[in-house]
């Protein structure tokens, strides 16, 4: 938000100049492209939810599940294991990521809908929280990509420069072109 704002108080104002920013949206996108980079996400519509299911699990838990679940699933498929890093969240951090971190432990040791506990714990070793502040820079790219894909999915304008075709390109398909289900799933 802060680069398509680029305010002049903002270090974003460089982005005043449309071809800095073409250029800019295109080193990221290359970049997803070279390195063959999987994006896994998930949008809640969060009135639908609450509508369908009365009382039902909070909207981080399901998110994460999900998250979890299919990242566990690349990483099957890939013979790998892997960390989850999430940002730091900004309103009452310490609350909402305990809340989070919560979550990971009771999946890590439940196991999600399809993957036993011991297949979780196979592939998954740890659940991070990096600040803002700190600004990891794995954080600040993958940061880029949520704000798009929901844009999308509001209708509202984007001005990314291919960006939103590289998230769809790069959404993890599961090995069986099932994307909406393994990388970019919409609940409910």
């Amino acid at each position: 938000m802060d680069i398509n704002r680029h305010k002049s108080a903002t270090p974003f104002k460089v982005f005043q100049d449309n071809d800095v920013l073409k250029n800019f949206w295109g080193d990221i996108t290359g970049m997803f492209k070279h390195y063959n980079l999987p994006v896994f996400g998930v949008s809640i519509h969060e009135k639908d939810c609450q509508s369908l299911y009365t009382n039902g699990r909070d909207k981080y838990f399901i998110a994460l599940q999900i998250i979890m679940e299919n990242f566990v699933h690349y990483l099957e498929m890939n013979d790998g294991k892997g960390s989850i890093y999430l940002e730091s969240t900004n309103a009452d951090p310490d609350q909402k990521d305990q809340q989070l971190q919560y979550h990971f432990h009771y999946l890590m040791a439940q196991g999600t809908l399809f993957y036993s506990n011991k297949t979780v714990q196979k592939r998954l070793s740890t659940i991070n929280f990096g600040y803002k502040p700190d600004n990891i820079i794995g954080l600040q790219i993958a940061d880029l990509l949520p704000n798009t894909w929901n844009r999308k999915l509001s209708g509202k304008p984007l001005r990314t420069y291919g960006l939103l075709d590289m998230i769809e390109n790069q959404a993890y398909d599961g090995g069986c072109n099932k994307k909406e289900r393994f990388g970019l799933k919409i609940i409910p």
